[in-house]
């Protein structure tokens, strides 16, 4: 059901939020629709900051898309190679996304629009969002929610060594699409 090599890509917007997180940390994605799985994963791992060594899964239609350790997306259907057009994306539909299966953060994706593909634009490319992603290995969001008490007070634990100057409002949109497009132009990982 993939793509045909001869058909131009399709860019979808997507619209990525970290559940439970108040005040909430979000994204806005321009993607194109031949991006695998795999792809998306590092996209958002980009944009939220993250190291993406971690364990995920994507959830869409009741059917979970689960990492294995080098990487690649499978399930019972032989997924590994899937792109998102072979999804038959709508607009408003809902992906659930699930990274670090310790700390358990889970993302809602939300597709905002569909257009055609601009020769002259990057992508995938950041175009919004909202305050920074918690730390890595902080114990999730109630050991976010400990993190951010403790920052706040000046009493960082040891755990906690090395983000003395994180900033919860900090967003650097330039930062994120310089990521981005060293990642594309490295070909790294499989996009």
């Amino acid at each position: 059901m993939s793509m045909h090599l001869t058909e131009k890509p399709e860019v979808l917007q997507l619209r990525i939020s970290l559940d439970d997180i108040d005040p909430e940390v979000w994204r806005r994605f321009l993607v194109t629709d031949d991006l695998t799985l795999f792809g998306l994963h590092r996209v958002i791992q980009v944009g939220f900051g993250w190291c993406g060594d971690h364990l995920h899964q994507f959830t869409l239609r009741d059917k979970a898309y689960v990492a294995d350790s080098l990487g690649t997306m499978h399930t019972y259907q032989d997924a590994e190679d899937m792109i998102l057009a072979d999804f038959q994306l709508r607009v408003r539909q809902k992906i659930e996304y699930a990274c670090d299966f310790g700390d358990w953060w889970v993302h809602d994706i939300r597709i905002e629009g569909k257009k055609e593909m601009e020769d002259w634009k990057s992508y995938p490319a950041c175009i919004g969002g909202s305050r920074s992603a918690p730390p890595e290995d902080i114990g999730g969001r109630y050991g976010y929610w400990n993190f951010l008490g403790r920052l706040k007070s000046g009493k960082l634990h040891e755990y906690a060594e090395g983000l003395e100057d994180f900033d919860p409002e900090r967003f650097d949109l330039k930062a994120i699409n310089e990521k981005l497009a060293k990642h594309w132009r490295a070909g790294l990982p499989t996009w």
